[in-house]
């Protein structure tokens, strides 16, 4: 079953989330109105990812504010045969009945939901995506560009916020408090060290 699960992944063939599900590392792609899409992220995606899911995750913390999840979270709060996979997501206490964690995907929106954009990523897909998170009521998503080292804010009124990097991203009213300097999202090239004098 399993093997015949592997070999559809590019085909054309609808699956449901139960199907879904039985895929190996699931997390790796987003079911997509039945359609398994591959997520493409690479090392520099991922690192900056792990990055903000430290400094949210350090939030929630220090705030007492709720959950934070890496990408191997699953919500399945979309439309029919819908599952996302967020590299970052964040939700505030009291959401969750008596705060215990599902053993599957999460049914309810996050507050944030935080993609790190690969330059394979392409743009209906994250325009699909947006307009997923702007249904389910994810109340801020941020975009993180590392190739161009920029961030972009979008909120469900549908306005948006470019930064660059030596702007403050900050958590709005959603994450109250919260801010980090985009550039500190990015990694910093070492400088090599000089040579030992002779």
């Amino acid at each position: 079953m399993i093997e015949s699960m592997i070999a559809e992944i590019d085909t054309e063939q609808a699956i449901s989330v139960r199907q879904f599900d039985l895929l190996p590392d699931p997390h790796r792609y987003d079911l997509v109105n039945g359609m398994v899409e591959e997520k493409h992220m690479g090392s520099l995606s991922s690192w900056v990812g792990g990055e903000l899911y430290a400094r949210l995750r350090e939030y929630c913390r220090a705030q007492n504010y709720g959950w934070a999840w890496h990408a191997d979270a699953g919500f399945d709060c979309f439309r029919s045969n819908t599952v996302r996979y967020p590299d970052v997501a964040v939700m505030r206490f009291g959401r969750l009945t008596n705060e215990e964690l599902p053993d599957g995907h999460i049914e309810i929106a996050p507050d944030l939901a935080a993609e790190v954009i690969s330059p394979n990523d392409r743009i209906d897909d994250l325009e699909r995506k947006l307009l997923d998170y702007r249904r389910a009521g994810v109340r801020l998503v941020w975009l993180v560009f590392p190739a161009l080292r920029i961030a972009r804010v979008h909120r469900p009124d549908r306005t948006i916020t470019e930064l660059a990097e030596t702007d403050l991203l900050t958590g709005e009213n959603v994450l109250p408090g919260f801010q980090v300097l985009v550039s500190d999202l990015f990694p910093v090239r070492p400088v090599a060290p000089h040579p030992a004098a002779s």
